[in-house]
């Protein structure tokens, strides 16, 4: 999946650094969306592991 990721992003422009992703709140804000469908929890886990190329 990360692979598949990483190639989409890199073909618009953008750079996935999973290192910056924090583990645990990753898996809670998994957990959240997958209870109540919000993805506000998920997007912020994720900003930093998106960078603009």
């Amino acid at each position: 999946m990360r692979a598949f990721l990483r190639q989409l992003a890199a073909s618009a422009g953008w750079r996935l650094d999973w290192s910056e992703l924090n583990r645990q709140l990753n898996i809670n804000a998994s957990y959240h969306n997958l209870a109540t469908a919000e993805t506000g929890e998920l997007i912020k886990v994720l900003e930093p592991v998106v960078v603009k190329m």
